[in-house]
């Protein structure tokens, strides 16, 4: 399964995309994007279950999925790629993407567009300087 997406955003169109998206997206939601921009590294769903306060990778994965599908909505649709399998979408890639760490875990890298919309969003520029 191949999971590219049907078309990538620019990082500007993922910056109107979070702007239109407001009241969806919940503070930890806006945290989680923070978080997961400002360090770069893979996260997997029981790391993003953690950020919700869940001890289950289970959370990671539904309030992933529902990210994903938020922003592709705000993105106009027709961005998450279609299991060819089960014909459903992996909002997930909207946001990120996947591959299986050396502990055998799925893990999410946020795409490099996606990560300068939410640096420059939500991530003061004095954040970003190294001592």
């Amino acid at each position: 399964m191949s999971y590219s997406l049907r078309r990538q955003p620019t990082a500007a169109q993922y910056e109107a995309a979070l702007v239109a998206a407001g009241s969806e997206l919940s503070a930890e939601d806006i945290g989680l994007l923070r978080a997961q921009a400002a360090d770069g590294a893979g996260w997997t769903a029981a790391d993003i279950g953690a950020h919700y306060g869940s001890d289950s990778y289970r959370t990671g994965n539904l309030r992933y999925g529902r990210l994903g599908r938020i922003l592709e909505k705000h993105l106009g649709g027709d961005v998450a790629p279609v299991s060819e399998t089960k014909g459903r979408s992996h909002f997930w890639a909207v946001l990120a993407t996947g591959q299986t760490n050396v502990d055998g875990l799925w893990e999410w890298t946020m795409r490099d567009e996606l990560r300068s919309a939410v640096k420059r969003l939500f991530i003061p520029p004095e954040a970003l300087l190294i001592d």
